[in-house]
């Protein structure tokens, strides 16, 4: 008899059945994709059975090789079985299947441990703009009495100012500025403070799309110094993604942007600011302002930052340097710090990770689930099908979920306006035919001066966070896309199971926690959420009631007044500037056609310059 289904029972560890959980039944592929053979729902008592025709599997094929997947309601990875091969059983009885409650309870991040990945108690300052990150950053370098380690993507050595003197206006040049490699040097040779800095080096790709060589060189021509650079080789589409600083155990800056002048912005978004320097191609791809968000740590978080770091350093050769993590002088939030992984990279103790990790798309897909009131993103990209899967099965099983999401309409990597486009509109479609559609907004963010003249520029959202009820937050380097996540797009089927482990960039997020799983409570989550809905809804005080009362209708109403005065004040004859920078998403790429389809009238076009990039400055000081 031919094999025809699979049966068994979901426990957790005390033996209690595991109802609800999705069960997959496959088809083990060697070259593709397995193939579904049939899906059903755990009963009350964790009881499953799944039937399927001989045929499913194939006519050439007589013995299946099955394996079992499980998962939770919003498509989560909870449990995988090994391979049953060449299966001659009618039915295949498993048994039970033991699931640790952690896996599939909860908002913490297990990697399918059964236990929570370190979480500690730390003090967490959200940096909103690269201004502002930027000066702490280099305010703890030049203080910095014995290490400074950094892991980053992009070093623009010799081009880049972190922070400027007077004067402050952002329309206004300033007098002068600081490089971040001139303070590293100062802390070197003046106060011995070590430094290694590793750098990702995209193989074969010259300056500018790498600056591994340039920063190499930069400090070889350097005179009496310590500074250790390394390049970490990548391909261009998984590269080492992830960006932080350590500053002597006591301080970890983790960094969204690359270290590039472009990137440097203000919480005004000022179409004219010379601090973002000389718009020159092809180094500059972006060329509108930039909106980012990063993050200051003290306390033990710390640590985790430090191991990926050594994880990295001691993979090149590097000598591992000791670092005395300082205990946070107070603290004000949970933390967990995740990590996406390639695998088949670090398999070197004691920092050994074969399979590589998921850690973040996984901390994503818990928040999502337990969702009950609101769901907030702002992020560079949104193409990852496993975040789009969440959301929508998250919002069809509770009516009650709101997801506001801040993405851009133009992107600036190749394939990705098309798959993110895609992407978007599947799940508006998605929504429309559960009758869903009113509970999302999505929106674009958009500087508009009507002094010297009226003038309107897109900015660009290349910020990594998210909110979940005031409870979760995250913020780092991982965008919603697919290499950051999970499986880099930019990969040609058939997809191979090695392919499934070692396509992925290297990623790091910092997950904040308010009073869940038994974590205490923090107002982190709540003040970054009032933070950033001020400066992109024009609501000048944080503490503004239309930030703290929450509509009765949810805050996605808010979000749909402002972009609503936003749309009517351009729209008017001549426009009318509105505090607001929101506009809802549509598909358009070109800034113009956006507007257009936007309802901005055709004839305030004549009065309305519509710009499509920065102006360029000099800073050569």
């Amino acid at each position: 008899m031919a094999n025809t289904g699979v049966s068994g029972r979901l426990v957790n560890t005390e033996g209690n059945g595991i109802g609800g959980l999705i069960v997959v039944v496959y088809d083990v592929e060697a070259l593709d994709d397995d193939v579904v053979l049939g899906t059903t729902t755990s009963s009350g008592d964790g009881n499953f059975s799944v039937s399927y025709s001989s045929w499913s599997y194939g006519w050439l094929e007589s013995e299946p090789d099955i394996r079992i997947r499980v998962f939770d309601r919003v498509a989560r990875l909870i449990y995988q079985s090994d391979e049953f091969e060449n299966v001659t059983d009618t039915t295949l009885a498993l048994g039970n299947i033991t699931i640790p409650r952690n896996d599939y309870e909860g908002w913490l991040v297990t990697l399918l441990t059964g236990i929570h990945v370190r979480i500690s108690q730390n003090l967490i300052t959200p940096r909103i703009d690269n201004k502002i990150a930027w000066e702490a950053l280099m305010q703890d370098v030049n203080s910095a009495g014995d290490i400074v380690v950094a892991l980053q993507l992009y070093f623009d050595v010799e081009e880049l100012f972190l922070t400027f003197s007077s004067p402050s206006q952002p329309d206004q040049m300033p007098g002068g500025g600081q490089r971040l490699e001139d303070a590293l040097l100062n802390a070197n040779r003046n106060r011995d403070v070590d430094v290694q800095f590793c750098l990702n080096d995209f193989m074969g790709f010259p300056y500018p799309t790498d600056t591994a060589g340039r920063v190499e060189s930069f400090f070889d021509d350097e005179s009496n110094h310590s500074i250790e650079v390394r390049g970490f080789s990548r391909p261009v589409n998984t590269p080492m993604h992830a960006k932080f600083f350590i500053i002597d155990g006591n301080f970890g800056h983790i960094n969204a942007s690359p270290l590039l002048q472009e990137y440097y912005d203000d919480p005004t978004h000022t179409i004219n600011n010379p601090r973002r320097g000389d718009m020159t191609f092809p180094r500059n791809a972006i060329r509108v302002p930039v909106h980012d968000v990063s993050l200051t740590i003290k306390g033990e978080a710390i640590q985790d930052l430090q191991d990926t770091f050594n994880m990295h350093w001691l993979h090149l050769g590097g000598t591992e340097k000791p670092m005395t993590i300082a205990p946070a002088p107070s603290s004000n939030a949970a933390v967990q710090i995740v990590r996406t992984l390639p695998g088949n990279l670090f398999v070197n103790a004691p920092y050994s990770v074969p399979e590589g990790e998921k850690g973040i798309l996984e901390a994503y897909l818990r928040a999502i689930k337990n969702a009950e009131d609101f769901i907030y993103v702002e992020n560079q990209y949104f193409t990852e099908r496993k975040i789009a899967d969440a959301l929508f099965l998250a919002m069809l099983r509770n009516t009650d979920l709101q997801v506001i999401m801040l993405i851009n309409n133009a992107v600036d990597i190749p394939f990705y306006q098309g798959w993110q486009r895609s992407l978007v509109r599947q799940l508006l479609r998605q929504l429309q035919a559960a009758n869903a559609r009113d509970r999302i907004g999505i929106y674009t963010l958009w500087s508009h001066e009507t002094t010297p003249q009226q003038r309107i520029i897109r900015n660009y959202v290349h910020s990594k966070v998210a909110i979940v009820d005031n409870k979760w937050a995250t913020i780092g380097s991982a965008n919603l896309d697919g290499v950051s996540l999970n499986l880099s797009q930019h990969i040609i089927p058939p997809v191979t199971n090695r392919d499934v482990r070692e396509e992925r960039a290297i990623e790091l997020n910092a997950v904040i926690y308010n009073n869940v799983d038994g974590q205490p409570g923090s107002e982190v989550p709540d003040d970054l959420r009032r933070n950033l809905w001020s400066e992109h809804l024009g609501i000048s005080n944080v503490s503004d009631s239309q930030l703290t009362n929450r509509p009765s209708q949810g805050w996605l109403k808010l979000w749909k007044d402002k972009a609503a005065a936003k749309l009517a004040g351009l729209s008017s004859n001549p426009p009318v500037h509105s505090s607001s920078k929101i506009l809802e998403w549509n598909a358009e790429e070109d800034p113009d056609d956006f507007l257009r389809e936007a309802g901005v009238p055709q004839n305030n076009f004549s009065v309305l310059e519509v710009m499509t990039e920065v102006n360029s400055f000099n800073l050569d000081f």
